[in-house]
């Protein structure tokens, strides 16, 4: 009796799995050959296909990896699908084998100095030439790639006149090739001539910083007319805005998007489509009468009403087979990467201010009574120093040879009354800048000078180690995790990049070993590896501008590939610290706080919220002539209203008079 029923459940099982795949053959053929498709990039469920306007949803998933990221979705003159993914790289729907095909090289990999790696880079732009689909450009952040066969074969495009520490944020090609145009995250927007990029952006926004010095607003997109040869379309990120050019890119001018910049719009697709303009953006889809040059904005209510929230909705691509209107990405939500969220909670909504070794040891009572006045609830104390010295007992066989242990008996005494009083401990660990270890050994460990031959210096107060080499990387590592066993709340890594003064061109990186891997790759092992030994929350402390591009390569801090792994990022925004001519359009007195406020919201775009932000600000009156009450307040302000959790005051020497000062009771009771 039992066998007779095994025997019933086995064919039962036989069947299944012999008609799957014929349901499957049959079922997504006719869904797929419907006129209209809706496809949902899901962060739950990956892709889902809809042939009934999103009543119901069928799974889009075959042939792509496990435990993808859909990022971006693009349709070729043939209505050939293509599929952007996070860390998977490129894929394109096979009509015929109805299931998605890998167009990756082994060139997008990313390179973490890991083995067997099989994570791709992130894409940052790519383009389909309208007249033939064969002919792809595409980006990899600093490196761009063509392919003249459909995805078979990619060569590496030639950066001249570019420069690979640019960061590339859109493409667009013609005619093989012919005319290609990129656009970067601070430098504007290049065409292509011969063999050289030449600048291509007068007319597009600059914020001047010093001198003859300006930065360009990011590109985000870049597309062709192709009812008419002359004239390009651009979209730009942060501060949204379509730019049209006549004359094939010389120069620009503004469409007036009806957008406030306060929302910080960005623009994901432009389509000119017989006499409309569509605009694909952060906070929904515009259309612009070619004619009139009159906005109105295209609803999806309905159709977004039907996806089911707990998919994870991040965004639709609507398709029109017909031809009858333009296929279109609809945004709806960013990706946030999932990590602690017991971590994240605990450092969330801090408020502090930094002190150095030496101002704990001497006035530890007074930055404890300036906390309280001020209803401040966190301090980061220095535990690493810039030159490489560590204020704390350590068993570390490396520190003790070189030197670096200075020591500090009072800090467990010290935690237990910060812990007492209810105030957050965060350790500041300076990590690649580190005298002690740039001596020791022979100079071993040193950035070497190729043109000089010996250990490199920057400026004659910074001594830089190579941050590839992996014995730097875990000294560093096993110094936090001693820090972290004395009673600390978080780590603080600081300096986590590479030498940007002096003449860095002479830099000769003797234990870079992997071929082509970019700066922030570096910084991304190092950090990988810290959160595998550090329990407690982890943060960065970063350079402001890196809160406002996408930088990556200049000196290796991208905050969006930070926040994937960390718990906080904290971008140094010191208004003293950015050019004596950025952001100078408004009041005098408030400059400050329009820096810090628009640092705020330009990061929280790059990170999406997959770490917290808690900037540094000044509490220091170096080249501030508003100096005083209202200068941090409304840094302060600034803060808040920008989104973030938090904030550290810095003042190198720990005088915080003015913060006491600005933060009365009534005042500081209302920060929180």
């Amino acid at each position: 009796m039992k066998s007779s029923r095994q025997n019933r459940i086995n064919l039962l099982v036989y069947l299944i799995l012999f008609l799957l795949p014929i349901l499957i053959m049959f079922h997504v053929p006719m869904l797929y050959s419907s006129d209209m498709q809706v496809i949902l990039l899901s962060a739950e469920r990956g892709l889902l296909i809809s042939g009934d306007e999103g009543h119901s949803w069928q799974n889009f998933n075959m042939g792509l990896p496990m435990d993808f990221i859909p990022e971006k979705m693009l349709i070729d003159k043939n209505k050939n699908l293509y599929l952007i993914t996070g860390n998977s790289g490129i894929f394109r729907f096979e009509n015929q084998e109805y299931r998605w095909k890998d167009l990756n090289t082994p060139d997008f990999l990313a390179r973490y100095g890991l083995s067997n790696n099989t994570e791709y880079r992130k894409i940052s732009a790519i383009d389909i030439d309208d007249d033939n689909p064969d002919v792809m450009v595409l980006a990899t952040k600093h490196t761009i790639f063509k392919t003249i066969d459909g995805g078979k074969g990619w060569g590496i495009v030639s950066m001249n006149g570019l420069k690979k520490r640019n960061y590339i944020t859109a493409l667009a090609v013609r005619d093989n090739t012919s005319e290609f145009y990129t656009g970067t995250s601070f430098n504007g927007l290049y065409k292509k001539r011969n063999t050289r990029f030449v600048s291509s952006s007068s007319g597009l926004p600059r914020e001047p910083y010093a001198g003859k010095l300006c930065f360009s607003e990011e590109i985000s997109v870049i597309a062709f007319d192709n009812s008419d040869q002359n004239t390009l379309y651009a979209g730009l990120s942060f501060s949204g805005g379509i730019y049209i050019s006549s004359d094939k890119g010389k120069s620009w001018s503004n469409l007036n998007m009806p957008i406030e910049k306060k929302d910080m719009v960005d623009i994901y697709g432009v389509i000119p489509f017989r006499k409309y303009l569509f605009v694909s953006t952060s906070i929904g889809v515009y259309r612009m009468d070619l004619a009139s040059r009159r906005w109105s904005i295209v609803s999806f209510n309905t159709l977004r009403s039907r996806i089911p929230e707990n998919l994870s909705p991040l965004s639709l691509f609507i398709v029109d087979r017909t031809g009858e209107s333009p296929s279109i990405y609809y945004h709806i939500n960013d990706f946030r990467y999932q990590k602690n969220n017991e971590l994240s909670s605990r450092a969330s909504g801090k408020r502090g201010i930094y002190s150095s070794i030496w101002s704990t040891k001497k006035n530890f009572n007074g930055l404890l009574e300036t906390m309280k006045a001020c209803n401040l609830n966190s301090i980061v104390i220095d535990m690493k120093d810039d030159l490489g010295y560590i204020f704390s007992p350590s068993e570390n066989r490396y520190a003790k040879e070189i030197g670096a242990v200075k020591g500090f008996p009072d800090i467990a005494k010290y935690l237990e009354i910060l812990k007492g009083n209810g105030i957050y401990s965060i350790a500041r660990i300076v990590v690649f800048k580190d005298r002690c270890l740039y001596r020791a050994y022979n100079n071993k460990y040193a950035i070497w000078d190729k043109k000089m031959k010996k250990p490199w210096k920057g400026n004659s107060r910074e001594f830089w180690v190579d941050p590839h080499s992996d014995f730097v990387k875990q000294y560093n590592i096993d110094i936090a995790a001693e820090i972290e066993h004395l009673g600390f709340d978080e780590i603080q890594f600081d300096y986590i990049r590479f030498p940007s003064d002096g003449p860095i061109s002479r830099c000769d990186y003797r234990y870079n070993d992997e071929k082509d891997v970019y700066k922030s790759e570096v910084m991304i092992h190092f950090l990988r590896k810290a959160r595998e030994k550090i329990a407690i929350p982890i943060s960065v402390d970063v350079y402001g501008y890196n809160a406002w591009y996408h930088f990556g390569n200049w000196i290796g801090q991208d905050i969006e590939e930070f926040a994937k792994i960390v718990d906080v990022i904290c971008p140094m925004v010191y208004p003293s610290h950015f050019g004596k001519k950025f952001y100078m359009k408004g009041p005098r007195e408030l400059r400050p706080y329009r820096i810090v406020f628009h640092s705020g919201k330009r990061a929280k775009k790059l990170v999406a919220e997959s770490a917290l932000l808690r900037p540094y600000i000044q509490a220091f009156r170096m080249s501030s002539p508003t100096w005083g009450k209202g200068y941090i307040n409304n840094q302060i302000r600034g803060v808040f209203e920008s989104g973030c959790c938090g904030f550290t005051l810095w003042n190198a020497r720990g005088d915080y008079k003015m913060v006491r000062k600005a933060l009365s009771p009534l005042t500081a009771s209302n920060i929180e």
